[in-house]
């Protein structure tokens, strides 16, 4: 497995369970997804993290 699959599993991971993780790692892992991760968990993690984003400013 690359280093990269890691990373992607890791995100997917803190995605699935963002009430274990502080917003910066979920906005990070959200970011990770929309470049590496299927069309659906693109748009997904879009909308999650554009959320949290403005949740955040």
């Amino acid at each position: 497995m690359t280093e990269g699959a890691d990373q992607l599993w890791y995100a997917r991971a803190v995605l699935a369970d963002i009430a274990a993780h502080d917003d910066a790692v979920v906005i990070e892992a959200c970011r990770l997804v929309e470049t590496q991760g299927t069309d659906t968990e693109q748009s997904e993690a879009a909308q999650l993290r554009k959320r949290l984003e403005g949740a955040t400013t």
